[in-house]
């Protein structure tokens, strides 16, 4: 209260900083939404987390604070008549 509009400042916080760059997490995020693992229908934390080089932990954090859930992510196949031209599109139900 002594400090009133100045003591409103964001302050350094107790803890460890963080240790994975913004470029990874943004390759996490691009990777669950842009892509699926080879042997998969999406991605799993653990198959994620091998795939980016951190831990499992880490891939489920990144996840969960930007609302991401590859589970429930539906794929859809645009079919036409001619294999070669048949693509898979993949949308994210919260939207």
């Amino acid at each position: 209260m002594q400090q009133r509009v100045d003591g409103l400042y964001d302050e350094p916080r107790s803890g460890t900083p963080r240790t994975i760059e913004d470029e990874r997490i943004e390759a996490i995020i691009v990777r669950t939404l842009e892509s699926t693992p080879a042997d998969a229908t999406h991605w799993r934390s653990r198959s994620m987390a091998k795939a980016s080089g951190l831990s499992v932990s880490s891939a489920q954090r990144v996840w969960r604070a930007f609302g991401l859930q590859p589970h429930r992510m539906e794929t859809r196949n645009n079919w036409c008549p001619w294999p070669e031209s048949n693509q898979h599109v993949v949308t994210n139900n919260r939207f």
